[in-house]
């Protein structure tokens, strides 16, 4: 494992096992995400993005979204819906995300036309601003 001088922000394991190289320096087994795209729960824990993304995802009235959990740990949704968006389609959503991120958050639902890519170009679908 090459020594890296710049932070990445990703979340890896060590390998417990040698390098099948054969060179013995140390391994990673797996890189499991972007610490900015974990998110705290109001428990006290940590939550993977995919939590979130899957309620967003499975919704059929959402075409686009972002998550964005302020540091304060409440949640900004930016939705480009599909179609009309009923007030059981946000209950719902708010619901879910509450059950993943915990029942006393915040979660305000905004609707836009299009979500702003971050200035890499790239589009995130979750950031935390919680550095916790």
């Amino acid at each position: 494992m090459p020594f890296i001088r710049y932070r990445t922000g990703d979340i890896a394991r060590h390998a417990t096992a040698d390098c099948p190289c054969g060179r013995g320096l140390e391994a990673l087994d797996i890189i499991e995400g972007r610490r900015t795209d974990m998110l705290r729960t109001s428990a006290g824990g940590v939550a993977h993005a995919l939590s979130v993304i899957y309620v967003l995802r499975d919704e059929p009235t959402v075409r686009e979204f972002k998550v964005v959990q302020q540091s304060n740990l409440d949640l900004d949704v930016l939705i480009i819906p599909r179609g009309p968006f009923e007030e059981t389609c946000r209950r719902r959503i708010t619901e879910s995300l509450k059950r993943q991120i915990g029942r006393d958050i915040d979660v305000r639902i905004q609707l836009t036309e299009e979500i702003q890519p971050d200035p890499s170009g790239k589009h995130r679908y979750v950031v935390s601003h919680n550095e916790g």
